[in-house]
């Protein structure tokens, strides 16, 4: 047994020390790791927290648009704006009605297919002319059974355009309807009636007398309307005249 102190002999009863350094080496790179965690979790929120401030100055600070909403055609077609049609303003002229009726004096204008115009305006109707007519210069027969001669004088003037005469008489188809409804042409008889005007031109301008002699029944003597047109324009609608 070897003596105390001998070379390579531990003292007696002092047991062997162990090394411990690996254990502090393992210790100090978990704290490393978790500060380095620690670190990059800050990074992280860091980060977000300046992506999401970016984005909210971004949305903020978004141009505002002048387009205004959308809407629905409901809503378009009550807030069109109310029409300026002149045809639909109550300030324009009402159209004369259909059938509509001139007063009696009035001065009536016919137009030929060229254009050509020529006035009309009839004077006081003389309802009973029998006698007058029978009377007056000429062969004039007897109106028909159950009628009597009615005179109703005008003044025709023809207007002007491609002639600078004309016979304003001829010009003009006139009709006298009587009050139930029928109407009566104007006869061939010369009574009242200055034979130029249907037979020599008159000068533009210049009123010619005229009277247009009627067989009408004797209980519709008394009242009526005439219907004027151009004797060479049956497409217009003709006038129509109260008489007097």
């Amino acid at each position: 047994m070897p003596s105390a102190g001998a070379p390579g002999s531990s003292p007696v009863g002092t047991p062997p020390t162990k090394k411990k350094g690996w254990i502090w080496a393992l210790v100090g790179c978990g704290v490393c790791g978790l500060l380095s965690l620690i670190a990059l979790v800050l990074l992280l929120v860091g980060l977000g927290a300046f992506t999401s401030d970016g984005g909210e100055e971004r949305a903020t600070s978004a141009p505002e648009t002048s387009e205004p909403a959308s809407s629905s055609p409901e809503e378009e077609s009550s807030s069109a704006p109310a029409s300026s049609d002149p045809a639909s303003s109550s300030s324009a002229p009402a159209a004369a009605p259909a059938g509509e009726v001139l007063p009696a004096g009035s001065e009536v204008t016919v137009e030929d297919m060229q254009g050509e115009k020529t006035t009309v305006q009839f004077g006081t109707v003389n309802w009973d002319a029998t006698d007058e007519v029978m009377n007056a210069p000429g062969n004039n027969p007897e109106p028909p059974a159950g009628t009597v001669y009615v005179v109703v004088p005008a003044t025709v003037t023809y207007q002007g355009g491609s002639q600078d005469t004309a016979i304003a008489a001829l010009r003009v188809s006139a009709s006298l309807q009587t009050a139930d409804g029928s109407s009566a042409s104007a006869t061939d008889v010369e009574a009242f009636v200055e034979h130029s005007a249907f037979s020599e031109p008159i000068p533009a301008g210049t009123p010619t007398e005229v009277n247009w002699v009627f067989a009408v029944p004797s209980d519709q003597a008394g009242k009526g309307t005439m219907e004027v047109q151009s004797l060479t324009n049956f497409n217009a609608e003709p006038v129509t005249v109260a008489l007097r």
